[in-house]
């Protein structure tokens, strides 16, 4: 089966715009000299210093840097699972640090699909329940996230492998999963932290051409990693060292 033939047509990104050609120029993601401290005994360590970043709607973006760099802590911010500790982020044109925590975990939950190096697929759950997780926090009726998982599962691939848990599938399969579970409330952007670095190479480069099926499709997707030949899959590649953008 053709992952490209299974792949669906998104949901094109919703931004608060006035008019169609302010919505193809405003950034999905902007960020502005935005830091990020944390307590080291008596200290304050700083670990990311005045960050600037702006990613528009179907770019696809590489995020490099060793360990330490302060590439995790981005990621962390981008996905609105930590906060900067100064500075300005705006993800789909609202500004993230006047949210309430309530309504920063709805846009988190509507916005960003993750994918994970491990997986972080539940071990009792068949496939497609593990893909339904992010609809029932949604509000997705039962019916309804059947049917979504199912369709999802086929995109990627996997239409044969609903009711086998993560144990009876292989190291790709299970990432096709969790990419499938990112997918589940069509987000505008796709957030993949080492999405390979569990994977062989020939599993890996089958990742990497599904989620370039999903960029030409439309999807924003960011990749962290610490691979070049995983960053040289994207449009653009940043790099960071000690906290800031080389």
């Amino acid at each position: 089966m053709s992952v490209q033939r299974n792949l669906l047509p998104p949901e094109p990104v919703k931004l608060s715009t006035s008019n169609r050609r302010t919505a193809v120029e405003q950034p999905l993601i902007d960020i502005q000299g935005v830091g990020k401290d944390f307590p080291y005994g008596s200290q304050i360590l700083r670990v990311l210093q005045g960050i600037d970043l702006q990613v528009r709607p179907g770019e696809a973006l590489s995020i490099m840097g060793p360990s330490g760099s302060g590439k995790s802590t981005l990621m962390n911010i981008i996905g609105c699972m930590d906060r900067p500790s100064r500075g300005r982020y705006r993800l789909a044109d609202q500004d993230v640090d006047e949210l309430a925590e309530r309504d920063l975990c709805k846009v988190r939950n509507r916005t960003i699909g993750f994918v994970f190096q491990s997986f972080h697929l539940l071990p009792r759950l068949t496939a497609w329940r593990n893909v339904e997780i992010p609809m029932l926090y949604g509000g997705v009726s039962t019916e309804d996230r059947r049917e979504r998982s199912k369709d999802l599962l086929e995109r990627v691939g996997l239409g044969h492998r609903l009711h086998h848990r993560p144990n009876e599938l292989s190291g790709g399969e299970r990432q096709r999963v969790g990419i499938a579970r990112a997918l589940a409330l069509e987000p505008a952007l796709i957030l993949a932290d080492e999405p390979t670095g569990n994977l062989d190479q020939r599993t890996g480069k089958d990742i990497l051409r599904l989620f370039s099926t999903l960029h030409r499709e439309g999807k924003t997707i960011i990749v962290v990693t610490h691979d070049p030949d995983v960053a040289r899959w994207a449009d653009r590649i940043i790099t960071i060292k000690d906290g800031r953008l080389v």
